[in-house]
C-alpha cells in the first residue's frame, strides 16, 4: 500500500461519520479486520494456505468497507455479487472487483480445502488480492476526495 493509499484509509476512517456510530464502527471494524488479514498473509513464517486464506479475507474486509458507506453488507462470500452489483460507489469497477474475488475465492478453497500445496498459487492470489486492493483503495480515494 502506498503512503496516499494509506493516508486515504486513514481519512476515510474518519469521515465516514455522516450515517452516526454504527456506519462509523462498521468502517472501524472492517478496516482493522483487512489490515489484520493482510499483514498475516504477508507474513512468510506462515503456512501458504493460511496466507492465501488471510488474502481471501483481506479482500473481503475491504469490499466490505467500500460497500459499508452505502449501508451495504456483504456477510458472506456468496452474496458479494448482489451486493457489490447494488453498491453506487463500485460502478465502473464491479466486474473487475467481483471477476476477481471469486478467483481468489477459488485458489482459496482448492489450497485450504484441496489435497496439495502449491507456491504458485499463493503468488497468483497476492497479485488478484493487490488488484482488489488497489481499485478499492481508489474508490475510498474518490470518495474523500474534495
Amino acid at each position: 500500500m502506498t503512503g496516499a493509499h494509506s493516508r486515504a484509509l486513514l481519512r476515510y476512517g474518519q469521515q465516514i461519520t455522516g450515517g452516526g456510530q454504527k456506519k462509523m464502527a462498521d468502517a472501524i471494524v472492517h478496516r482493522t479486520k483487512y489490515e489484520a488479514f493482510k499483514r498475516d498473509a504477508e507474513r512468510a513464517e506462515n503456512s501458504i494456505p493460511i496466507r492465501i486464506k488471510a488474502y481471501f479475507l483481506a479482500a473481503f474486509h475491504i469490499l466490505e468497507l467500500v460497500v459499508a458507506e452505502d449501508d451495504l453488507h456483504i456477510q458472506q462470500p456468496q452474496q458479494a455479487r448482489a451486493v457489490i452489483d447494488s453498491s453506487p460507489k463500485v460502478k465502473g469497477k464491479t466486474k473487475q472487483l467481483l471477476e476477481n474475488f471469486h478467483q481468489l475465492d477459488k485458489i482459496r478453497i482448492e489450497e485450504v480445502y484441496g489435497a496439495g500445496i502449491n507456491g504458485k498459487n499463493l503468488k497468483k492470489a497476492q497479485r488478484i488480492f493487490e488488484t482488489i486492493e488497489k481499485a478499492c483503495l481508489e474508490i475510498l480515494q474518490e470518495e474523500i476526495s474534495p
